[in-house]
């Protein structure tokens, strides 16, 4: 075969392959909004948005085209997550090409007289490799649902793949063609996700490989210095210089010539690109082909930057998801450099014990008005104690759950509080390296233990049960993570239980050594990008540890060049089995051996806990939320998952739009106000009593408690008006000093919201049967407590806007946020609603939930109005997020059935109870201890029968779960410790009702199996 027709095969291949992968995508793909961010990015490609920062303005404007399509807006997402497969598809195919662009330079003699055996291998190796990603656990995640890493993955691949050619054709004319190719790609990416420039200093790698016959380790250490120059030039000199410069001109143009708002920085920009241009003609026409490639590469990646005027140009449109409202450069600085999140320092800085000492000032912050800046003041940065300063700070963050991970993780001696810097190395190699590295490599081709997340099974208990990994080899995996022979029931039916027996990894491996052995050069450059995708990333990222989700999905590119090696690794087998046996026969059992260890494999552990197909669980839950609240309502959240897929129900389908979802953690940041000012859809403009100049940023973002007894009797309750008024004041007299600064205060934590019961009536905010429980005022308690700028925010929200419009708190949003309010809740559905009516005894004593219920507006929610999201259908695949969802759901259900029997309405509660079951089913939603509140409903209701079914199915759950945990080895047993506890207490809580409701066999078997059990556990 010569290279024409191996060239046209490649090609026909590549497109086969790219097929299989786009099938398998797009079969598994979510029908609708996934969780996390992805509600918040179609809704942003949908009606072209301001997402979250750093934004992502050429992937929404990218699916937006596409949206233009779309038949009706429920097909929408199924557009855009199937977009995400799509360019996923394509990855694959980059990935078989890219491997057989590798392999035939070092496994083809001959590229004009192919030998079919070498045919096999490359074209095999390319086709393992690339299905080896199609399945892997991480790529597949991102592939079927509406994110950013798909389209970034895409321009890694791509851009690699171009190296690749260009490296082919580098001595022909015009093959600079593709280098500038790859800087434009480069700039694109900048609006997708910045991870792409990772694979920008391999360009490094593979020119100094290309131009030099003779090269050494000190030319290998220069080329990546030169690379990652080439990076640090494109992050910060273009990223952040650019627009940092472009607003020394705004100030000039705006404030001194008195231009209109934009016209500085559209003057530099302007300014800036025709220099570059000018740098390309003089370049070329002095005929310096270095500099002309400098002055060209910079200039498109400009050209590709330049897809960020479309967020200042839709934030200037005032769209209801606006991000730091970026209409002006100041805010679009502060947007692109991600200042909202902070900064964790990489190669010198604090650890988590260094006192805070004092601010220094950071740039000058703007505000637009009257057609001019304003200076509000410089941005202040901390300042911490400096003898507490390390290099290579692993260990710097200082929330109070996340020291304690610092401590235990780095194996911190008890007592003590500054880590030395070997804890700090402990931590980076533990945490770091291994748990957020390692951990997620093996869930790809070693095998995953489950879909739990995981904090770490020697950090916090029971551990070793979630979220680790696993091989299926039964005595390393008993080490790693106890005994498998007993593992219970709930653990054996997580569809995440993938087990890869270490093969993929064994064939990796023999592919990264068979490269090596036969082309160091090309090795060296794909490791470059395995090395700079993987452990130089988690370097960068400096993860803190319990980080609210899984952050394996930016780790991708690693994986990506692992699979690779993975195809590689049967060309290894190949050239072993050639030396006992013909070309032919040897190349195609090492594919065929290939094949079933890698993608076949990985499929058939996989597809279960991939396919998204018939899944509606983030759309529901998101409408659960809004259809539990009253018409122009006012809700607070408090999360991702709370808040997004709500968004995107407004935004996309138009759906309780009349609702004004207020995230709490975005209510710290001033723009974020001005825009809940402002009418959004159908929803109603919030009143504020605080206007934007007293709430800048700096101002007010924290108001400490000071008892004054000068101003205020501490025993008695005042008018959360007069307190916000007083928190308002400007008067130094009234005010904390605190350095050179003076902080406002509030004197006292008891508060009254007045009550006018003619408004209450009006608005409808109980129904009759609770008028004569209307108080004359709403007493609350705010505790004794630094109040953040989101507190004192809502503290302002209930004052101006309570009665008049229904507000509720999500149930999930955390007691921290409820201001003391809980008496005064009234629940009706998956929110708590502000009511004028007190509860009583006999409510907190019957429920004792948060609040009270409504159960009549409670009952026509859950039974009637409320969806599920398919969760009882056996295809649909439900997460450990969607069952964490589905458990609030099932404590809603036993809330709302006790609800009903205090109001003496037990057919009710029976019905409604029967129906948790019914749409919760087990084997979808495992039972935990709140399941014990169902069997309390149903016995308490008279269903005896149904109630003991399900006390003694609870029974035989705790039974197998302590059984378990007794054959476990010590090292695994003393971490279950407190989950032993929560067993036996579940057992005596069933021993208790079965004496409580007159079950008799259901209280002796509790009884026998606790005294079994104690014994067991010498307990007796």
């Amino acid at each position: 075969m010569n290279e024409k027709r191996f060239n046209l095969i490649n090609n026909i291949l590549g497109w086969i392959i790219f097929i299989i992968a786009a099938i398998v995508y797009l079969l598994t793909m979510e029908p609708t909004v996934p969780l996390w961010d992805c509600g918040e990015f179609i809704a942003g490609s949908y009606k072209l948005e301001v997402v979250h920062p750093p934004g992502a303005p050429f992937f929404l404007m990218f699916n937006h085209l596409f949206t233009l399509f779309a038949p009706n807006v429920q097909a929408i997402p199924k557009i855009i997550n199937g977009l995400s497969g799509i360019e996923s598809a394509l990855t694959v195919m980059l990935l078989f090409w890219t491997s057989t662009l590798l392999s035939r330079k070092f496994f083809i003699k001959d590229i004009n007289n192919i030998q079919t055996g070498e045919m096999i291998g490359v074209f095999g190796a390319g086709i393992v490799g690339a299905l080896a990603f199609t399945f892997s656990d991480t790529f597949w995640f991102s592939a079927v649902e509406a994110e950013v890493y798909a389209m970034s993955s895409t321009f890694t691949a791509l851009v690699f793949w171009l190296l690749l050619k260009w490296e082919r054709h580098a001595d022909e004319p015009g093959n600079l063609r593709y280098l500038i190719l790859i800087f434009y790609l480069m700039g694109l990416s900048i609006g997708v996700h910045l991870l792409s420039l990772l694979a920008l200093p391999v360009v490094a790698f593979v020119v100094y490989f290309r131009k030099y016959k003779h090269v050494n380790a000190k030319g290998v250490l220069v080329a990546f210095l030169i690379g990652m120059l080439i990076l640090q030039v494109i992050n910060t000199g273009i990223i952040k210089w650019v627009p940092a410069i472009a607003s020394k001109f705004e100030v000039l143009f705006v404030n001194s010539f008195g231009l209109p708002y934009w016209s500085g920085a559209v003057f530099f920009v302007i300014l800036f690109m025709a220099a570059l241009a000018y740098g390309v003609y003089y370049s070329h026409k002095v005929k310096n082909v270095f500099l002309n490639l400098v002055f060209m590469a910079s200039l498109v990646v400009m050209m590709g930057f330049s897809s960020y005027t479309m967020v200042a140009i839709r934030s200037l449109a005032n769209p209801p998801i606006d991000y730091s409202n970026p209409d002006n450069i100041f805010n679009m600085l502060s947007y692109i450099n991600r200042e909202q999140y902070g900064e964790r320092p990489l190669f010198y800085g604090p650890d988590f014990s260094a006192e805070f000492q004092s601010t220094k000032d950071g740039r000058m912050m703007y505000i637009k008005k009257d057609g001019r800046y304003q200076a509000i003041g410089h941005k202040k940065k901390p300042v911490y104690d400096k003898t507490h300063y390390t290099i290579f700070p692993r260990m710097g963050d200082t929330r109070s759950d996340r020291i304690e991970g610092y401590k235990a993780w780095s194996g911190m001696r008890k007592g003590q509080k500054k880590p030395t810097f070997a804890d700090n190395m402990r931590f980076f190699f533990r945490y770091q390296l291994g748990f957020m590295y390692w951990r997620y490599f093996a869930w790809n081709f070693i095998g995953r233990q489950n879909d739990d997340q995981g904090n770490g099974k020697f950090i916090v208990p029971e551990g070793f049960m979630s979220g680790n990994w696993i091989s299926g080899i039964k005595f390393i995996d008993e080490m790693l993570v106890g005994n498998q022979e007993k593992v219970p029931y709930q653990q054996r039916v997580n569809r995440g239980y993938n087990r890869l027996y270490f093969l993929p990894f064994i064939l990796g491996l023999l592919g990264l050594y068979f490269h090596y052995k036969s082309n160091k050069r090309d090795a060296i450059s794909t490791f470059a990008l395995f090395f700079i995708t993987g452990i130089l990333l988690v370097v960068y990222q400096n993860s803190p540890p319990f980080e609210p989700r899984e952050r394996d999905y930016t780790l991708v590119g690693s994986f990506y060049v692992f699979a690779i090696w993975v195809g590689f690794g049967i060309l290894m087998i190949i050239n072993y089995l050639k030396q006992r046996m013909s070309f032919v026969p040897a190349a195609s059992i090492a594919l065929g051996a290939g094949l079933l260890a890698a993608p076949v494999l990985m499929a058939s552990q996989e597809w279960d806990d991939h396919d998204r197909s018939h899944r509606y669980t983030s759309l529901d839950y998101g409408l659960n939320y809004l259809n539990s609240c009253a018409q122009d309502a006012i809700l607070f959240t408090n999360g991702d998952n709370d808040t997004y897929p709500l968004w995107y129900a407004q935004e996309v389908e138009g759906l309780r739009d009349d609702v004004r979802v207020l995230n709490l953690q975005l209510l710290m940041t001033d723009w974020y106000v001005d825009q809940l000012k402002l009418k959004k859809n159908n929803s109603s403009p919030i009143n504020f009593f605080f206007n934007s100049e007293q709430l800048t940023e700096g101002t007010r973002d924290f108001v400490p408690y000071y008892p004054n007894p000068n101003l205020v009797d501490t025993n008695s309750f005042y008018d959360t008006k007069e307190m916000l008024r007083f928190i308002a004041t400007e008067n130094k007299q009234y005010m904390l000093s605190y350095g050179d600064q003076f902080l406002n205060y509030y004197p006292t934590p008891l508060l009254v919201l007045p009550v006018d019961s003619a408004e209450v009536v009006k608005y409808n905010v109980v129904r009759e049967e609770y008028y004569p429980r209307i108080e004359k005022e709403v007493r609350y308690s705010i505790g004794k407590r630094n109040l953040m700028k989101n507190n004192l925010l809502q503290l302002d929200i209930l004052a101006n806007n309570l009665w008049k419009r229904p507000i509720y708190f999500g149930i999930t949003s955390g007691s921290e946020t409820y201001l003391g309010l809980t008496n005064y809740f009234q629940q009706e559905g998956m929110a708590y609603r502000i009511v004028p009516v007190r509860k009583n005894e006999m409510e907190n004593l019957n429920t004792g939930e948060t609040g009270r219920v409504d159960p009549v507006i409670m009952y026509e929610n859950m039974m009637n109005r409320f969806k599920w999201g398919n969760i009882n259908d056996p295809r649909v695949y439900i997460c450990s997020v969607t069952r964490r969802h589905a458990m609030n759901y099932r404590n809603v259900f036993a809330t709302l059935g006790r609800a009903l029997i205090l109001h003496n309405e037990k057919e009710k509660a029976i019905k409604a109870i029967d129906k948790c079951i019914e749409v919760l089913p087990e084997e979808k939603v495992p039972h935990d201890l709140n399941s014990l509140a169902l069997v309390e409903v149903y016995f308490m209701a008279g269903a005896n029968e149904k109630g003991l079914k399900l006390a003694e199915h609870l029974l035989d759950l705790n039974v197998e779960m302590l059984e378990y945990f007794k054959s476990l080895d010590k090292k695994f047993f003393k971490m279950t410790e407190e989950e032993t506890r929560r067993r036996f207490y579940a057992l005596q809580v069933l021993q208790d009702m079965g004496k409580r409701y007159n079950q008799e066999s259901l209280n002796k078997r509790a009884t026998d199996e606790l005294s079994r059990l104690q014994k067991l556990f010498g307990m007796m």
